[in-house]
């Protein structure tokens, strides 16, 4: 066990990174679980990251494997290396048994968290037994290191308790990872439970194998890098998840203000607030629309033949201002109005000052020929080939 003096070091040195960090999480972890995108591309999404996660525990877990393992197991779907594979299935099975998982208590957690393949095969269905596996019995003195976590970490916010736990854990396995899985294991489980899914995205392995594998490394040190490599990781993470909204939403096509309202409400995490009267909507799949685009989609419109629930439901959203009406090269469109509740401390960035009031009507929108579409198609170039000049060919003289 640390000293507890340098916990509260390191407490007043990162305690507001951590809590940028904390809130850069929560936001991304909330913009991943709204963000309207299907089940198999958030999986894709995910696995990406996973597989290099899975490839630095099994450095970490067993000084056999060497890195220069890694790009062949990334860019294959199985290893010839037979430990590399060992241990990347009992990560991936451990992970799995996240959701299996109802105690409370570090030591606990410890005995059940790593995945028996031999505890597994005796465990069959009951309702009266724990679904999650024993695997291992925790030691008695890191009992005592877990038992006195309680107190000391108290004062401090859930993401430091986390890493002040992993720190303190690893100084007493000797600084390090080799067969010791449960630690890297609980620094996962805790951030799922903490985050939801979206760890999976945080490369923290590779961070570990490349700056904590030395017995002489510095607590501040070894917080800083930690902290660095995850704000790095949530930068990357909101970029990727904006490409695959914007390739969803194929926003290259987009005219300018639809592309306001996009990203505002991606940076709203596809949180908005309308606070309607649930009577006065006739047709929540106009709500949809908005939440998910921040306009209203023409075609999509068109698909549904209830006119007047649709004008109904338009009509209710102008009135509340959520809804406004612009023309834009000769098409009318309705948009969120992104100001419609700036006084709750909504953003401003997005508002498009140059537009001018609404003057067009509803029945302008739907009166629209079909042939005009509200996201305007690409004129496609075409580039002439040059044409090879025919020489003419010079008749031969005839003597006959």
């Amino acid at each position: 066990m640390r000293d507890h003096l340098i916990f509260e070091q390191l407490h007043k040195i990162f305690s507001n990174d951590f809590k940028l960090v904390n809130e850069e999480l929560e936001a991304i972890s909330g913009l991943f679980k709204n963000i309207p995108l299907s089940e198999p591309t958030k999986k894709s999404f995910l696995e990406k990251s996973f597989k290099r996660k899975s490839a630095y525990y099994a450095c970490l877990v067993n000084s056999n494997i060497d890195t220069l393992l890694i790009p062949e197991y990334l860019e294959t779907k199985l290893s010839r290396n037979i430990l590399i594979k060992k241990e990347t299935e009992q990560f991936f099975k451990s992970i799995d048994n996240f959701r299996l998982h109802t105690i409370q208590n570090t030591a606990s957690i410890y005995e059940c968290i790593l995945f028996s393949e031999e505890a597994e095969q005796n465990n069959s269905f009951d309702l009266f037994s724990n679904q999650a596996p024993e695997s291992a019995s925790c030691p008695e003195d890191l009992k005592l290191i877990f038992e006195q976590w309680t107190e000391d970490f108290k004062a401090y916010s859930p993401l430091e308790t986390i890493f002040y736990s992993i720190l303190d854990w690893h100084a007493f396995n000797n600084f390090s990872f080799s067969n010791r899985r449960q630690i890297l294991l609980y620094l996962n489980y805790q951030l799922w439970k903490q985050y939801g899914n979206i760890f999976q995205k945080l490369d923290l392995e590779a961070s570990l194998f490349n700056n904590w594998s030395l017995e002489t490394i510095d607590p501040i040190k070894a917080i800083k890098s930690i902290l660095t490599a995850m704000q790095e990781d949530l930068v990357a993470i909101k970029l990727e998840l904006r490409d695959l909204y914007n390739e969803q939403i194929n926003f290259k096509r987009l005219n300018s203000k639809q592309k306001i309202v996009s990203n505002f409400i991606f940076d709203k995490s596809f949180k908005l607030h309308f606070n309607l009267d649930s009577g006065s909507i006739a047709n929540n799949s106009i709500i949809k629309q908005i939440q998910k685009k921040g306009f209203v989609d023409f075609f999509e419109l068109s698909q549904h033949a209830d006119l007047l629930q649709q004008k109904k439901t338009l009509s209710a959203l102008i009135e509340s201002d959520i809804l406004e009406l612009s023309q834009i090269d000769g098409v009318v469109g309705l948009y969120l109005n992104t100001s419609f509740n700036n006084k709750k401390g909504h953003l401003y960035k997005f508002q498009n000052i140059r537009s001018n009031e609404n003057s067009t009507i509803i029945d302008e929108f739907f009166n629209q020929s079909i042939s005009n579409p509200i996201v305007p198609i690409e004129k496609l170039i075409v580039t002439a080939e040059p044409v090879l000049e025919v020489m003419a060919k010079r008749q031969k003289a005839f003597f006959g």
